[in-house]
């Protein structure tokens, strides 16, 4: 649940970058893009949750101390790897979408402008709002979980 939101941003940010900075690239491999991201998505999910669910099923004789239910059900380092990777995520989707908005500003046509550069805000908006509201708390629970409580 946790960990799809910040590959798609990750994703996004990946594919207007590469649009913008590769356009002919993006173009020639735009057929065979759905199927790699999908599939890199997905094995990335899959994965990270059979490393979790793994953990749960070997610690499952230990007691509860947490109140974060992640970290009760799957154990502390795995809670880490979600906050760590919902935080790099957000935040690096957002950096990308930012710089390829910044780029495609430079050299666009205004009729072409007008019509990509709707989509590049729309993903910004997007990141900026998911980095506001998802990562900042995770940051928080993050430094909670190494340094002491925040």
């Amino acid at each position: 649940g946790d960990l799809w939101p910040p590959i798609i941003q990750v994703i996004m940010g990946l594919e207007r970058a590469v649009a913008v900075f590769r356009p002919v690239y993006f173009k020639m491999k735009s057929k065979k893009r759905p199927f790699w991201t999908i599939s890199f998505s997905i094995l990335f999910v899959v994965a990270s949750l059979s490393a979790g669910f793994l953990m749960a099923w070997l610690n499952r004789a230990a007691k509860v101390k947490y109140y974060c239910g992640r970290k009760a059900a799957f154990s502390n380092s795995y809670g880490t790897f979600i906050y760590v990777t919902n935080v790099v995520g957000y935040a690096t989707g957002f950096v990308l979408n930012c710089i390829a908005y910044c780029k495609a500003r430079t050299f666009t046509s205004k009729n072409e402008k007008n019509r990509n550069m709707v989509r590049l805000r729309y993903y910004i908006a997007i990141s900026f709002f998911s980095t506001i509201l998802v990562s900042i708390p995770n940051l928080i629970s993050l430094t909670s979980v190494l340094f002491a409580k925040v």
